[in-house]
């Protein structure tokens, strides 16, 4: 997942980093998270936090802030008057901090190891009744709620959460529709601020963005830090794809490690069910494939090989939502039309083509009015450069890479995690 900083009340996505608790890999530790009371209230198996997490080179900001006191002031105390030591007003924290992006991208994971750090940081009164954040999927906290209305003891339900160092909920989106609870939330939210006690919020979709929720919870939610957590880049993919190859017992080579890399573009969940689905075909296909060799790219191809019609199949998806993107028709994206829209959505499409589908130059030149080879890989090698260099790219090719990563998220789904390659 990649993180992208954010000011007080701002969001924004310009320098991303990524992050993942690699000992998190091997299996689900948060799938029951939140269903009973221990479970609901213990972070401790999440402890060790931030020091496990690896990333992508630009992750200098999960890197600089390995010490506990360095992240809290990160998170909490960079403040107005810290930037202008003559404002009036007086420092207030960065509080709710809001992790939002698709699933799978490892917001709960990250979030449980921030509210822990933050939280340990923090001095504890010596009459402190727990010194462990209270953690609640939205689920759990509409249940808790409601039962505490039922059994008329809200109080108890707000002194047990403003006597923890925090509060953690997970999937805020669950409170659609439940007004009551939303607006409970609202102020545990403004009481734990004025206790200057953190408060950390998981969701799907920005603040800004996300209509099913109450203006005043949206209000409190857009006054700290947003935070956008994003599938990991390549580099951090190919950790990944190193560490699952040993968790699953999966070797590969180092050629279809980075082939892999390269085409998946997806959650760590996602990477996890292609080792499963790999190790899955290797068994049934076990005495024809090579035995305690690591997988090559030709055993790839025997293993991943898709029928010509589902190839087509996929290559015209791939080309329609193309072409949607850009408001035009498949026609006019597969002309010889020189126009500068449809060149750089010619362009977006070969590459998408060429890296998720590994169609060959001479195949993709024939979907689009029998071009020559050359002359596709010229196009090819034009964007893979623009696309793969994106940390230090211009505004324009920023954008660029945003919208293939977005295209990219949108077909894997649309292709339900299918590997193909054509050697």
């Amino acid at each position: 997942m990649s993180i992208g900083t954010a000011n007080s009340g701002l969001e924004s996505s310009d320098s991303s980093v990524f992050g993942i608790p690699l000992n998190h890999l091997n299996r689900s530790r948060f799938e029951d998270w939140g269903q009973s009371v221990d479970k609901a209230d213990s972070v401790s198996v999440f402890v060790g936090g931030l020091d496990e997490f690896i990333g992508d080179a630009n992750n200098r900001m999960l890197r600089c802030l390995t010490k506990a006191e360095q992240f809290f002031a990160a998170a909490l105390l960079v403040t107005q008057s810290q930037s202008d030591p003559d404002a009036d007003e007086p420092a207030r924290t960065l509080s709710p901090m809001v992790l939002y992006g698709e699933t799978g991208t490892g917001k709960t994971s990250l979030a449980l190891s921030l509210v822990s750090r933050i939280c340990a940081s923090m001095d504890h009164p010596e009459d402190a009744t727990s010194d462990r954040p209270v953690c609640f999927a939205g689920s759990e906290f509409f249940r808790r709620y409601v039962a505490a209305m039922d059994r008329q003891s809200l109080g108890e339900f707000r002194q047990r959460i403003f006597d923890s160092p925090g509060i953690l909920i997970d999937n805020i989106g669950q409170l659609e529709g439940k007004l009551g609870a939303q607006r409970e939330l609202v102020f545990l939210i403004d009481q734990l601020d004025r206790l200057g006690k953190p408060v950390v919020i998981t969701m799907q979709s920005s603040p800004l963005e996300a209509n099913h929720l109450l203006p005043q919870l949206l209000s409190r939610l857009g006054g700290g830090i947003a935070l956008p957590v994003l599938p990991p880049g390549i580099d951090a993919r190919r950790k990944i794809i190193s560490r699952l190859s040993e968790i699953h017992r999966t070797p590969l080579d180092s050629e279809a490690a980075e082939w892999v890399a390269r085409r998946m573009t997806v959650s760590v969940p996602k990477l996890n069910h292609f080792f499963i689905q790999l190790k899955t075909e290797l068994k049934s296909n076990g005495d024809s494939l090579p035995n305690g060799k690591p997988i090559d790219m030709s055993t790839l191809g025997l293993l991943f090989r898709q029928d010509e019609s589902t190839i087509d199949a996929m290559a015209c998806r791939i080309i329609e939502t193309v072409a949607d993107e850009f408001d035009m028709t498949t026609t006019v994206l597969c002309s010889n039309s020189r126009k500068q829209t449809v060149v750089m959505a010619r362009g977006v499409a070969i590459w998408l083509l060429r890296t998720m589908l590994g169609l060959s130059y001479h195949a993709i030149g024939t979907l689009f009015g029998n071009r020559d080879h050359t002359t596709i890989l010229h196009a090819f090698q034009k964007y893979d450069s623009l696309i793969e260099t994106e940390t230090d790219s211009a505004e324009s090719n920023a954008s660029l890479c945003n919208l293939v990563r977005t295209l990219q998220l949108r077909l894997n789904d649309t292709f339900a995690g299918q590997m193909t390659l054509i050697p």
